[in-house]
């Protein structure tokens, strides 16, 4: 070639404006300073491999950057929002669990504790993802899902080791109560969570459906048989279903899916 050395210099340099600012201020000299000895020591052939090097590099570059702000932008869950929301997964896991495989009545109270354990774990760590966005509505999407799901488990503890008979009369209405509270409390819970769109949607829509189906099956209400299955027992145990795997998927998510900070 017939130009200067400096004029190539010149040439190359202006590719590095392919590579991220940063990366030249960097690393910018040093390469105009490598591609200099190449062109002493090779001459004209020394710009067969630069501009295919400088194209694939500065592109590698470029992507890789973008990977670290995106990831800069999101926020990965705190320990305490991850062990949470493994607690609900695992909660959702035992509830689901029944549906599989056969399980012996007298070890059903695990089952029973670790489905309540698990399901207000997972509203503790959705509302701290939440309360960041609509700090009222949130507060109020959770209040009711944990008081009510908290006297829902303290029946379920009070029942463990009792003969039905015992808890008839009286404490069979509280029960009743405490059961269409829960119900319902989870339903909200559902409903706002879909609505602040902070998790699963999916996770979110599956808790409202199941447990408003769910309320079905509440032996007082008269529309379920252990002896004579129905439409009803089908529906409720559809609910119940569905209730269990929005644990699995909201407790996945607030475990392991990065979030965007809050705003203003």
């Amino acid at each position: 070639m017939s130009a200067s050395p400096g004029a190539h210099q010149r040439i190359y340099r202006s590719l590095l404006r392919l590579y991220p600012a940063d990366y030249r201020r960097a690393h910018g000299e040093q390469m105009v300073q490598l591609f200099g000895d190449q062109l002493r020591e090779d001459g004209g052939r020394a710009w067969l491999a630069a501009p295919v090097d400088v194209i694939t590099t500065a592109v590698s570059e470029r992507l890789r950057r973008n990977r670290t702000v995106a990831n800069s932008m999101t926020l990965a869950p705190t320990p305490v929002t991850r062990l949470l929301g493994l607690l609900g997964l695992l909660g959702g896991a035992s509830l689901l669990a029944a549906f599989v495989i056969d399980i012996p009545a007298d070890t059903n109270y695990v089952r029973l504790f670790v489905f309540g354990v698990g399901g207000l774990t997972v509203v503790t760590a959705i509302h701290l993802r939440q309360r960041l966005q609509a700090p009222q509505l949130a507060l109020a999407g959770a209040i009711p899902a944990l008081v009510f799901g908290t006297w829902m488990f303290v029946m379920q503890l009070l029942v463990i080791g009792r003969e039905p008979p015992v808890f008839g009369g009286t404490f069979g209405w509280v029960f009743f109560w405490a059961s269409i509270a829960a119900w319902l409390g989870f339903a909200w819970f559902g409903a706002v969570a879909f609505r602040l769109h902070q998790v699963t949607r999916i996770g979110a829509a599956a808790l409202t459906v199941g447990s408003l189906l769910a309320i079905l099956g509440i032996d007082r209400l008269g529309l379920v048989s252990v002896t004579e299955p129905d439409l009803f027992n089908v529906v409720a145990l559809s609910g119940v279903f569905l209730h269990g795997l929005a644990w699995v998927l909201l407790g996945l998510d607030v475990a392991f899916r990065r979030r965007v900070p809050a705003t203003g």
